[in-house]
């Protein structure tokens, strides 16, 4: 992988979270899709998932069967929609949530980066909002299918809920290895210091719980600060992703 540089001018460093990361997506496709050229990559391809911050502002992005989960005291919520051929036997009614991932296409690709010029990303925007008991918290996991599709949720919201994020993420990777590991592995947890919902918390909200005890703010920052995780999964090299996504075409 490689590490640029913002150029606080271009799109990808847009301020506006959802602009600048679905910038970022749309650059990292421009290149795979140059990469393809060369007949030793003419099968590179990949699945995604981001998340940006900035103050009390969230964005989750994504594209492909890469997945962000919120884990509230155990319980798990995935924020983000496969770009699968079951999802869309899902939403048509054709087949239960819950068999999506033992259909023998679960992991058809209907979208990826370097499948197609106009390959663009799912995007989610959510608020940090102070935990209304002042104790509880959030965690976000960002993950590939290597890892969710032998982890399920029960387990994995008790593993992040009970565990510090590296030990956590050490303890999924094992045991997602153990139970075969015939995928790509990639993880990471994060935690916050609040709960995230899908509404812009009021200011009286903010100022209740702004101030963590025992911490002095920092000077030009919020509670988090342009700070991005960003994952490109499953496969360059080989291929898989973009095989998928033509075997499903």
């Amino acid at each position: 992988y490689e590490i640029y540089q913002c150029d606080w001018s271009s799109d990808v460093c847009s301020s506006d979270l959802v602009d600048a990361l679905e910038a970022a997506f749309r650059e990292a496709n421009r290149v795979i899709l140059l990469r393809r050229k060369n007949p030793e990559f003419s099968g590179m391809g990949t699945t995604a998932v981001a998340a940006r911050f900035d103050g009390r502002e969230v964005v989750v992005s994504s594209v492909g069967d890469s997945r962000a989960y919120l884990v509230r005291e155990g319980v798990v919520q995935q924020l983000t929609v496969d770009d699968t051929y079951v999802q869309s036997l899902v939403d048509e009614g054709k087949l239960m949530a819950e068999d999506a991932l033992s259909h023998p296409d679960a992991h058809v690709l209907t979208r990826c980066l370097g499948s197609e010029p106009s390959a663009s990303a799912r995007s989610e925007r959510l608020w940090l909002w102070p935990s209304d008991d002042g104790v509880a918290s959030d965690s976000m996991v960002l993950c590939t299918d290597g890892l969710y599709s032998l982890i399920p949720d029960a387990e994995l919201g008790e593993i992040v809920s009970d565990l510090p994020p590296r030990e956590a993420c050490e303890r999924l990777v094992s045991l997602a290895r153990e139970r075969g590991g015939y995928d790509n592995i990639t993880l990471s947890i994060i935690p916050f210091p609040g709960v995230l919902r899908p509404a812009q918390p009021t200011p009286i909200a903010v100022n209740q719980g702004a101030v963590p005890s025992n911490r002095p703010a920092r000077r030009g920052t919020g509670v988090l600060r342009h700070f991005m995780f960003l994952l490109l999964m499953a496969g360059l090299a080989a291929g898989a992703t973009v095989a998928g996504f033509l075997a499903f075409k």
